[in-house]
Order: C-alpha cells, then sequence, then structure tokens
C-alpha cells in the first residue's frame, strides 16, 4: 500500500510518497518538492534541455506541481 506524508512545517508544501516493496515489506520514500506555475524551473516538460537532463515526470495535486528532488 503506498503512504502520503505532508509536510506540516508552515509555507513547506513538500510531500513524501512511500511506495511499499512486497518482496523486502520495506516502504521506500521519495521526497517531491513542491511548485506554483510560476516557479517551475526552466528544464521542466523537456526530455533534454541545452544537453542536461530535462524534468519530464511529475505529478499535480491541489493546484501545485511536484517534481522529486
Amino acid at each position: 500500500m503506498n503512504k502520503i506524508k505532508f509536510n506540516k512545517q508552515r509555507g513547506n508544501d513538500n510531500i513524501k510518497l512511500g511506495y511499499y516493496d512486497e518482496t523486502t515489506e520495506e516502504t521506500s520514500w521519495v521526497e517531491y518538492r513542491a511548485y506554483k506555475v510560476c516557479d517551475l524551473p526552466a528544464n521542466f516538460g523537456c526530455k533534454e534541455f541545452n544537453n542536461k537532463e530535462g524534468i519530464s515526470e511529475w505529478f499535480t495535486l491541489g493546484g501545485l506541481t511536484y517534481i522529486a528532488k
């Protein structure tokens, strides 16, 4: 079962998603940073950006875009 942890600090919308691995019976956590539309990085939405790796994976929840750290 997957789990979500919300950061309770004021002004911090980052979250952690937990992915349960049935073979090891452990949960691995991935931290995601929240961005507003006007604050997205320049390499967002690209597989390659100026010969660097772009950000091609994200999800949206509650009006914010979350990108893995």
